[in-house]
């Protein structure tokens, strides 16, 4: 159906959480737990 997937990590510790979202074709990013500007994005 073409519609976006996204994944959220808030945990800092996790490594294998990008390469997991992008193998599975999900937009990843990686936010703070305060839910402040920064942000990580997987691709």
């Amino acid at each position: 159906m073409n519609k976006a997937v996204f994944a959220i990590d808030y945990n800092a510790i996790s490594d294998g959480f990008c390469a997991t979202a992008n193998q599975l074709n999900f937009d990843g990013i990686k936010k703070n737990w305060d839910l402040d500007a920064w942000l990580y994005s997987c691709r």
